[in-house]
């Protein structure tokens, strides 16, 4: 029997980019010929998003609704979940991705009146069976990764696949907003590996996708970066690999692929890379296979704080290869944390004021808010000083967007101040009043002018927010970025 079965990638911070996840689970049905499928990512749609779902699928026709959940749409989970609720009131609705895999049993109790299941982990071969079976519960039970909800305490665990190359190359063909722009893509997403093996006390990635780092060879990398530029006509390359660096010699081979088969792509590394992998082999080859853009996972430049989070590299290392990339040319950000264990706002302003002296622009640099997240270190320290009910309201936000967390040693306004110097932004909040808001300006004001110095200018940080407003209002017009994503 044909099932007919929605997915949605809600709206996130940004648009222009499609779910890789959802991508891979694409590849997989296309096979199975008892699934007719759309993929409806709604990141790309602006606010149309619910006229969207409304046309989708005759609701009489529709067996089910899969939702991807990650931490940048977590703001617009519930009015996705009410609004598919309310058009498809028949259809089997599940949840899947990152943020369910970590917050499975407290998503599915928190949305108990609108999801019938969840799944955790990596679903390429299971995806097929639970379409197969979505008005079956019992049979529903016997997969791996497939939670019921019906009270359960525990998760059932998912799988992990450790041959990645077995897996088949994503396809978007299935996306709306591909297939609206005859399926060509401004930016391409590319996972080369998967899983971290290191140890920092604030991640949740090995939670996610296991301590063991699964990798794909060089030549099944290409392959796909050459099918990505035929088939989609795309000319800029997103590596989301969390360890793309790990194994010197593969990075190599896939940059020699890429300059042997003459494949004329910009290469940017959208989450980040470890500064203790670089070298000047490895950032030569890869400036020639097209690299522009890097943003270096640093976290904090305070001393202690950095010591602290267990990144097994040296920050002598991460200023070397900073200098190195500035020497080849490369645009150069960095992701920061906020409010890490032990951080305070002198500790968390050293790294505003580090990102100014090695000349980060603010276009390719992340501020986030620290979000404890469970089965990590940071996670077990914070509970201590922070109620349970602020953690769960921040992972409902995210680390982008509105924080809830505060200790003693700094207050959730201080938090929101120092994020705003470093990203260049007003001091917003998604629950202060107008009037709070001309408090905060005022007190932000007052914290630049205490602690500027050569590396934090009182006059060069408002032309660079200025710059920034204009920049963000420009997108919001084009539909680039979500303003329920930050507000």
């Amino acid at each position: 029997m044909n099932r007919n079965i929605l997915f949605i990638d809600p709206p996130g911070a940004y648009s222009k980019i499609v779910n890789t996840g959802l991508g891979y689970i694409a590849a997989s049905l296309k096979k199975n010929s008892n699934c007719n499928f759309k993929v409806v990512d709604l990141n790309n749609f602006g606010s149309r998003w619910g006229e969207i779902i409304e046309k989708a699928f005759d609701p009489k026709e529709l067996d089910g609704i899969g939702i991807s959940l990650n931490v940048g749409s977590m703001h617009a989970i519930p009015k996705v979940l009410q609004k598919v609720k309310e058009v498809y009131p028949y259809s089997k609705i599940f949840i899947g991705g990152s943020h369910v895999t970590l917050h499975c049993r407290r998503l599915l109790r928190d949305f108990s009146e609108l999801v019938d299941f969840a799944v955790t982990c990596e679903t390429e071969r299971t995806i097929s069976k639970i379409i197969d079976n979505i008005h079956e519960p019992k049979a529903l039970s016997f997969i791996p990764g497939v939670t019921l909800n019906n009270g359960s305490v525990d998760c059932v665990a998912g799988e992990r696949i450790d041959n990645i190359d077995a897996i088949d190359f994503p396809t978007y063909e299935y996306f709306e907003s591909v297939k609206q722009n005859n399926c060509s893509m401004e930016y391409y997403p590319i996972m080369t590996s998967r899983g971290c093996p290191y140890s920092c006390t604030f991640c949740a990635g090995p939670k996610i996708s296991g301590k063991k780092w699964r990798f794909r060879s060089p030549e099944n990398v290409v392959d796909e970066i050459e099918m990505a530029l035929k088939k989609y006509k795309t000319r800029n390359l997103e590596i989301f690999d969390d360890n793309f660096l790990l194994d010197k010699e593969r990075v190599m081979k896939i940059m020699e692929l890429i300059l042997r088969r003459n494949i004329k792509m910009r290469l940017r590394f959208g989450n980040g890379v470890r500064a203790d992998k670089l070298d000047e082999d490895n950032v030569s080859i890869m400036k020639r296979a097209g690299l522009y853009e890097v943003g270096m996972g640093i976290e904090s430049a305070d001393p202690e704080i950095f010591q602290s989070i267990k990144k097994g590299e040296s920050f002598d290392k991460i200023v070397k290869a900073i200098k190195l990339l500035r020497k080849y040319k490369v645009h150069l950000g960095g992701s920061f944390i906020i409010g890490l264990p032990g951080a305070n706002m002198e500790k968390d302003i050293k790294s505003i004021k580090f990102a100014n002296s090695m000349g980060f622009n603010w276009r390719y640099t992340a501020w986030c808010y620290f979000t404890p997240y469970p089965s990590t270190e940071a996670y077990d320290m914070i509970r201590k000083e922070v109620d349970e009910e602020l953690i769960e309201k921040s992972h409902r936000r995210g680390h982008f967007t509105a924080n809830f967390i505060e200790t003693k040693d700094y207050s959730l306004e201080e938090r929101i101040i120092v994020r705003s110097i470093g990203a260049k932004i007003p001091p917003v909040h998604s629950e202060f009043s107008k009037w709070k808001l001309i408090e905060m300006f005022f007190k932000m004001e007052v914290t630049i002018f205490k602690y500027r110095d050569n590396n934090l200018s009182f006059i060069k940080f408002h032309f660079d927010m200025l710059e920034r407003i204009l920049d963000f209002l420009k997108a919001l017009i084009t539909g680039k970025v979500h303003k329920k994503a930050y507000f």
